[in-house]
């Protein structure tokens, strides 16, 4: 029994080295007494961890995978084909929805069991998916990213299956869906699915990625527009879409829109940016910055976005406005009294958690 303490204390020490965040590197192992001798279980996808677990623990029976490994096989990428792709903790329809994925997103594939998948996604999060997502070896993945594409801006929208919105539907839409570019009629975009569907969507629910790549304009006012957009959508824990945003799903939604990717989490959201409103009397704030609330700055539970004048756009029962000024009649005062810090990352884009859609490896040919 003390050995098998010894070694959980390695395991334990190993952990907080290399996998700090659970949610976006895996280091899971548990030490099991088998015929009267420890054995070392389980998988990580830090290659570090692995070679320090293996050289703390020679001598020990170990059965440790290192992900993606063989049975992946040759297919190490995917890209999701549904409009909204719900992303579980474990392979089960009954586990935890930990997030949501995007029709076109690039993931990569980090294992395989009883046909569902573990994934990683652009922003670092891990978890399972059911379907939903056309596996592509690196070949094929790095083709899928060389096409043209268009990036969905409507709210809402349907893709059909001719050029008539009168038409047969192929799938509904939301925005920010990427889908390969085809053709074009003179109000229609023709588009391809990774699954190999095709169908239509009007040009005035979409536009072409490049040109919305380069054209994308973030400032304080535009960000917290496209935050107002989605005023009235109904709060969804794990939501990422405009089907249903939980807090930080919002603020990473509304940063999407802008061709970043930002960390999933309100506790990953209040790393990135540069601290603002150091007095904590909200004088320093700007529009579009992000304030952040919970117990204290360890315990990080809840997000908005800060729209002036002591006003701020969250997602709570639905996605709706709020204030921190006690004479204003939106005043919240459960927020106000758990009101921690602000970061703001407009014009912060090249800072480290921030990441362009242009620059990100999983959109690189």
């Amino acid at each position: 029994m003390i050995q098998m303490d010894i070694i959980q204390s390695v395991i334990d020490r190993i952990r907080e080295k290399y996998v700090p965040d659970g949610r976006v590197e895996l280091f899971d192992l548990k030490v099991i007494h088998e015929q009267e001798r420890p054995v070392l279980y389980g998988e990580t996808t830090s290659r570090d961890a692995y070679r320090e677990i293996l050289s703390e623990t020679a001598g020990i029976a170990t059965r440790i995978r290192l992900l993606p490994d063989e049975v992946v096989g040759e297919n190490l990428w995917g890209v999701i084909y549904n409009p909204v792709e719900k992303l579980q903790a474990s392979n089960s329809h009954a586990s935890e929805v930990l997030s949501e994925i995007l029709l076109g997103t690039p993931v990569r594939l980090l294992d395989v069991k009883g046909g569902w998948r573990r994934v990683q996604t652009p922003d670092g999060y891990i978890g399972w998916v059911s379907e939903g997502l056309k596996p592509m070896s690196g070949t094929e993945w790095r083709d899928f990213n060389r096409r043209q594409k268009v990036i969905v801006t409507a709210i809402y929208g349907f893709a059909y299956e001719n050029p008539d919105h009168l038409s047969q539907t192929v799938s509904s839409l939301v925005i920010g869906n990427q889908l390969l570019l085809t053709g074009e009629t003179d109000q229609f975009y023709r588009v391809a699915y990774p699954d190999g569907r095709e169908g239509y969507i009007r040009k005035s629910d979409a536009v072409l990625m490049s040109d919305w790549l380069q054209e994308s304009d973030l400032t304080p006012d535009t960000l917290v527009a496209t935050a107002m957009r989605f005023m009235g959508v109904p709060y969804v824990w794990g939501g990422t879409s405009s089907t249903g945003l939980d807090c930080s799903g919002l603020t990473r939604l509304v940063s999407l829109l802008y061709g970043l990717i930002i960390p999933r989490d309100a506790s990953q959201q209040v790393l990135i940016g540069i601290p603002v409103d150091h007095r904590s009397d909200f004088s320093g704030l700007h529009p579009g910055d992000l304030l952040f609330f919970g117990q204290d700055e360890n315990k990080v539970v809840h997000v908005a976005i800060h729209i002036g004048e002591k006003r701020f756009i969250h997602a709570s029962d639905y996605v709706r406005l709020a204030s921190l000024d006690p004479v204003d009649p939106l005043y919240d005062s459960f927020n106000a009294g758990r009101y921690l810090c602000a970061r703001r990352i407009v014009g912060q884009e090249e800072r480290p958690g921030i990441d362009r859609i242009l620059n990100h490896p999983f959109y690189q040919p």
